[in-house]
């Protein structure tokens, strides 16, 4: 059949539009696909400075973006979250960063922790995403009927943020009581919807330490629905994992070429986790931007060589 010229581009178009709906990765068949992700900071180190000071060191080191911390830990003393959140990213924004996520401690809909208040305040600035809470087990107890209760809570967040317009993660998280940590329970929660509905805030440290030699086959799970993908690495230290500087520990390139087999040219988040200090004190202050641009330059480099 011969298509008009008017078929042909309103064909084009159809088939341009559904391309745009689809998640930024693809499955390459051969050939690695040659796209290039986007790299944020967690800005987590650095809290106690002003915002704008934050979004200044991390615009300064070269990063695209942010991921920003709202949990009640790291909001400033006696401040309201809902007035915080939006100075929070004016403050980015004005160093053309990017807020890609904010990180919470949501993991249901609760009147008394005003989730709603919350994610249409996140939604309102325009921030696409937020990274839940963690749901912990009880292993006194049996583990499926908690994770039945999780599937509720779950439901209902999701539910949520679908009406408000705004998109969950979930990081897998190393630890015995840890749902998520070794990936199929949690998988197990997210089959029943679309990936625009919920996704992985996919940490590749903890899918090592807890996956061992297994890692590969939890990701190969988690890879169809990736929000974001987190970088921080560790080595063992009398049978606990302790954070190290991204070049120095057991996550290595190989993290990378799984990503650059399947196209993903998504948001990779650095997380500092291995410096303590006093961020005030102009000496670690120097220590965190060196180690925070040091992380940054390996997994570039990792990226850059296949």
């Amino acid at each position: 059949m011969k298509l008009s010229r008017r078929n042909f581009l309103t064909h084009s178009a159809l088939l341009l539009s559904a391309a745009a709906c689809r998640p930024q990765f693809m499955f390459a068949q051969t050939n690695p696909v040659t796209l290039q992700p986007t790299f944020h900071f967690f800005t987590k180190p650095f809290v106690g400075l002003s915002y704008q000071e934050i979004a200044k060191h991390v615009a300064t080191i070269g990063y695209d973006g942010v991921e920003v911390p709202i949990r009640k830990k790291e909001i400033r003393e006696g401040a309201d979250v809902l007035d915080e959140i939006p100075k929070m990213v004016e403050a980015y924004r004005n160093e053309k960063l990017e807020v890609v996520t904010l990180t919470t401690d949501i993991i249901e809909v609760s009147s008394a922790a005003r989730t709603e208040q919350i994610l249409r305040t996140v939604q309102k600035c325009g921030v696409k995403r937020f990274r839940m809470g963690w749901y912990r087990y009880d292993n006194t107890k049996p583990i499926w009927p908690q994770l039945d209760s999780f599937r509720s809570k779950f439901h209902d967040l999701i539910t949520l943020a679908k009406e408000i317009g705004i998109q969950p993660t979930y990081q897998n998280h190393s630890g015995a009581k840890m749902a998520g940590a070794g990936i199929w329970d949690v998988a197990l929660l997210m089959k029943d919807y679309p990936l625009s509905d919920v996704a992985w805030a996919f940490d590749m440290m903890h899918a090592k330490v807890e996956g061992g030699l297994s890692w590969p086959t939890e990701f190969a799970l988690a890879r169809d629905r990736l929000g974001v993908v987190q970088f921080k690495n560790y080595v063992w230290e009398n049978n606990v994992p302790r954070s190290v500087s991204l070049a120095s520990g057991l996550v290595n390139k190989e993290s990378v070429d799984v990503l650059k087999k399947m196209g993903y040219a998504g948001p990779c988040l650095i997380h500092n986790e291995y410096l303590k200090g006093d961020i005030k004190q102009p000496d670690f202050l120097a220590s965190v931007i060196k180690a925070s641009k040091d992380d940054l330059v390996t997994l570039q480099d990792w990226w850059k060589t296949f």
